[in-house]
């Protein structure tokens, strides 16, 4: 079943952790802290429904933030089958591309609807118009793809499919122990 994680984090943690980002990342030092939860996906504004979260960076790396997954599996006691190379329910995957998030919860529905397990979902918007022609986003890297393009390149920047809405969802799901 998919659960909500937006108010369980450790509000502690995540001051540090902001704190972190406005040392290292440097058009992080003056930004308020409110903008962070949006960025890595804790903000209410972030929440589409129960246990699914939208990500706004455009690159499959959140709401862990770029290496944060150990960390988040510390704070929430999360599984990542991402990174273990595991799939969930036998042959469904963990993380992969599609249109919408309608497309996902119907592939992800055995996991939606274990009654035993809890799991979220958090997806990012891939645009067309912001990928680059070379060393930008490729089809291969991001999991398998279960929506209605036909893709004929390599890389999203040089597909063109007509009439539609410029963008594709990458998307993870995450057990939580």
């Amino acid at each position: 079943m998919l659960v909500d994680v937006t108010k369980v984090h450790n509000e502690e943690w995540l001051k540090s952790l902001f704190d972190d980002f406005k040392k290292d990342i440097p058009k992080w030092r003056e930004a308020p802290y409110e903008d962070f939860l949006i960025y890595v996906g804790l903000s209410e504004k972030n929440h589409i429904e129960t246990g699914i979260y939208e990500t706004l960076d455009g690159v499959i790396a959140m709401p862990v933030g770029f290496d944060f997954i150990p960390t988040w599996k510390q704070e929430f006691g999360c599984m990542d089958k991402y990174n273990e190379g595991k799939t969930i329910f036998n042959e469904i995957n963990s993380f992969g591309v599609a249109d919408n998030i309608e497309q996902v919860k119907e592939y992800l529905k055995p996991a939606i609807e274990d009654k035993e397990k809890k799991f979220f979902i958090y997806y990012t918007r891939v645009w067309q118009e912001d990928t680059l022609p070379e060393n930008g986003w490729r089809w291969h890297k991001w999991g398998r793809y279960i929506g209605n393009l036909e893709p004929k390149c390599e890389y999203l920047h040089d597909e063109r499919f007509g009439d539609w809405q410029g963008y594709v969802i990458c998307w993870h799901i995450i057990e939580i122990d």
